[in-house]
């Protein structure tokens, strides 16, 4: 394929976000894009879009795939009854969740999130190595989006803790908690020392 040119009205560019008007993007034969500048261009291989504009994709930093299984549930209820471990109502509806089910709900996830713009999210993965491995087996399918796990351990037993690092770490980028505020500071110090050794990253809400 030759390169492609888009004359575009804007395109939001860099880190800062700078705004450009009535310019180009050129993409080279390997889908890269090798230029962007001011001015329209003409050629062979040319598409016009002066009134649109281009962006960044975006990436989502912290979602939770499963609860795209159960839409909707518990609309009523307080955060702490929807969501508050581990008998929060989420909890309960995750531990009847099918394997299939999850693979299937998290797939149309990604696929809208990819239509959407979307380039990367990192999940929050509840369930501990039973919920990050099939995790795991969707990123190895489907990689139009980079799918980054982040797996919140079950056990809060110091000893446990270590041996369902060590059997995650297969299977996530790095490991998440919900709030810092939940566990002592015992835990946490052991928990940092643990996924520090594995080279792993440590996550949590704030």
């Amino acid at each position: 394929m030759n390169e492609l040119i888009i004359n575009l009205g804007y395109v939001i560019y860099g880190e800062d976000f700078k705004v450009l008007r009535d310019c180009h993007v050129t993409i080279d034969s390997d889908g890269i894009i090798s230029e962007v500048g001011y001015g329209f261009l003409g050629g062979y291989n040319t598409i016009n879009m002066y009134g649109d504009v281009a962006i960044p994709r975006f990436v989502n930093s912290h979602v939770h795939v499963a609860d795209y299984s159960f839409l909707d549930q518990g609309v009523n209820l307080s955060l702490e009854e929807l969501v508050e471990e581990p008998n929060g109502l989420k909890y309960k509806l995750l531990s009847r969740l099918s394997p299939e089910m999850f693979k299937k709900r998290t797939t149309s996830l990604l696929k809208e999130l990819l239509k959407q713009g979307t380039y990367a999210i990192c999940d929050f993965r509840e369930g501990g190595l039973k919920w990050c491995s099939n995790a795991y087996e969707i990123k190895q399918r489907f990689r139009e989006v980079k799918y980054l796990i982040y797996g919140m351990p079950i056990s809060r037993d110091p000893n446990e803790l270590s041996k369902e690092l060590r059997l995650l770490r297969g299977y996530v980028n790095g490991v998440a908690i919900s709030t810092p505020t939940y566990d002592s500071v015992e835990f946490l110090k052991v928990l940092g020392k643990e996924v520090r050794s594995l080279g792993l990253k440590l996550m949590t809400h704030i």
